[in-house]
This record gives C-alpha cells, structure tokens and sequence, in this order.
C-alpha cells in the first residue's frame, strides 16, 4: 500500500501554490502510521501581530491550497470571545474565523482530513471601558469552545459535521483515516473542568504523542543545538516501527532568543544555514533510505517555502519497507558557523 498522505495544515502564508488533495490510504490506515505532513503555526501577521513574534505571511486560504492540513491555533479569551493570539500578539482572527474557514474547505473537499492543536495561550484579557455581560466575563476557555461547538448559530452547524469529539474506547490510540474524512482533529491544549485529562481531542504532550519543541534558542549560534534537536526527532519518527501508535510532532520553529525568521531562513549575511534548509536537505538526502519507514510525522516551519513543503511531502510517495536496521545519527546536510 502506498504511504498514507495526511498532510496537514496551519495558520501561515505564501504565494497561492496548488496541491492535489492528498489524504489518501486505506480507509482504516492510523493516519499518523506513514504520515509525514508539513504544517506551521498560528501567527499569521497581516493585522496586528509584533513583528518579532511573526512567524507566518500567507492567508489561510492560501496555506490549504499549498498543502498543509495541520493548524496550531492559540487563543486567549478576550471580551467572551477566542481570539487567536501568539504571546501578547493579536492577530486580527477570532477561533470561528479560523473554524468557519476550515469548514468551507471540508465542505468542498470531503474526502481531507485536518488536525488542529488548540492552546490556551494565555489568561483572560480584559479590556478596559469595554461592555462585558456577568455571563461573558465569568466564562472560561472551554465554555466559549463549546458555544461555537454546541450554540453558537454561525459556528455550530459546521462543527456538528466536522469537528470529530475523540473517544479513545471508540478510536484506539489515533483514529483512522476513515474516521477523520471531512472531518478535523483536535490535539487539546486547554484545560478541562473536571478532567484531569483532555476531554475534546488528543491530550497536547500526552502519551501518544512525541514532540520535539526546543522553541528556546539563546541566539544564532546556538541554532546548531536546535538542529540536533530536529534531527533527533525527525530520525526517531523514521526509525519507529509502523506499528507504533504514536504522532510525531517536529516544531522547526524557535521563538525565543532568535527571530523566527532567523531561526528559519538563517540571517541576512548567510553565515549561518536556517533551519528551514537544512530540514528539507536533510529530507532529501534521505528519502526512501533503505533503514527508513516512510515517516518523518508532522513536520511545524515557520515560513515554509516551496522546497521545504515538496520535501515533507516527497515521503508519503514511499512504498514501506521494513528497515533492516537502526541509523545512526543523521549527518549535518549543511554547514552551521561554529
């Protein structure tokens, strides 16, 4: 069987770049079992969002035409709404915007699938003078979720048909891909009252899921230990058995100490390879190797361009072997200054 294609996506984007719809596979494929999806995060920037927390240019529209299906959205409530935020940036979108959007694209296209981490990005802001009812301001992260689930007029209707509600007696350790068509997964990084785990989705840093997400880099030159970072975690996604019935998340991103435009492109002088280049010189190289599974999971850039999204996706053309034995530490693709 050729390798399942969820490729996922996220808030970003660049110039309108068409992919053919590709969640492929078998009905009942574990979608995360030969998936290499690339994604990114939330911050998309043609509003308000601080230019040293940009992360992102393309319209989202735009991003699912490129391909991606995977979304990382923070959201901070603001006047009893969900705001998507990065840190302290408001990004100019509202969670149903970014809901309502996605469910157009599963109207039209019903054979994708999506998968969106939601994370509580920060506590309630307050805005002063602003005209707050009791109610509003009383309500919590997860009541305001379940407005646009459950009440809202213009949201809910769409998220009885789109958002899949995981039980994990019902669907295993990862759903299908037959139980995620038309449909959008949620990885849950928001509390829930009265459980101590996630209640709406997959629980964000939980036992089915490996991440790698060193977002902390004190400056350029220590991009090096990110790359062993991302190296890491891209190698143990293809090292794992296909039977492993976890999801592998790469953040390619950092956010801290660097811009992310550093981090991702490298600075202006060239001096040091952006971690964008090397991921996909690392995925060129080593595509279809012979102790590889076809997976390297969900793969997060900030500002992806053209090559680094063809080189995630360039794995889910892979027909599975069985690797015949366990690879050594990826070597560096290209240069990073010392």
């Amino acid at each position: 069987m050729a390798a399942s294609a969820l490729v996922l996506l996220s808030l970003l984007a660049l110039a309108p770049h068409r992919h053919a719809f590709t969640v492929l596979g078998s009905p009942t494929s574990p979608p995360h079992d030969l998936v290499s999806s690339p994604s990114s995060p939330s911050c998309r920037v043609e509003h308000n969002c601080y230019l040293g927390l940009q992360c992102q240019n393309w319209a989202l529209a735009d991003q699912l035409r490129a391909g991606l299906r995977y979304f990382d959205i923070r959201a901070r409530l603001r006047d009893g709404e969900l705001r998507v935020y990065h840190a302290d940036g408001d990004t100019g979108f509202g969670l149903a915007d970014v809901l309502l959007a996605m469910f157009a694209f599963l109207d039209e296209n019903p054979s994708e699938a999506l998968v969106m981490r939601l994370k509580q990005e920060g506590p309630p802001i307050r805005v002063p003078g602003a005209a707050n009812d009791t109610a509003a301001a009383a309500a919590s992260f997860e009541d305001v979720f379940n407005r646009y689930r459950l009440v809202d007029k213009v949201t809910s209707p769409g998220a009885a048909r789109h958002l899949h509600m995981y039980d994990p007696r019902r669907d295993g350790p990862i759903p299908t891909l037959g139980q995620l068509r038309s449909k959008i997964l949620l990885l849950q990084n928001f509390p829930s009252a009265g459980h101590a785990d996630a209640r709406y989705g997959i629980a964000w840093e939980g036992p089915q899921m490996v991440l790698e997400d060193a977002w902390v880099v004190p400056d350029l030159y220590h991009l090096a230990d990110k790359w062993v970072a991302i190296r890491n975690g891209l190698s143990a996604a293809a090292q794992a058995p296909l039977s492993d019935p976890r999801l592998y998340i790469a953040h390619i991103s950092a956010s801290v100490g660097v811009l992310p435009i550093d981090a991702a492109a490298g600075p202006a002088n060239r001096s040091i390879t952006g971690m964008n280049d090397m991921t996909a010189q690392w995925l060129l190289d080593y595509r279809g190797h012979k102790d590889l599974v076809p997976r390297v999971g969900v793969v997060i850039f900030d500002f992806p361009g053209h090559r680094a999204i063809e080189a995630v996706l360039a794995w889910n053309k892979i027909q599975p072997t069985l690797p015949t034995r366990r690879l050594g530490p990826a070597p560096v693709a290209r240069r990073l200054a010392a």
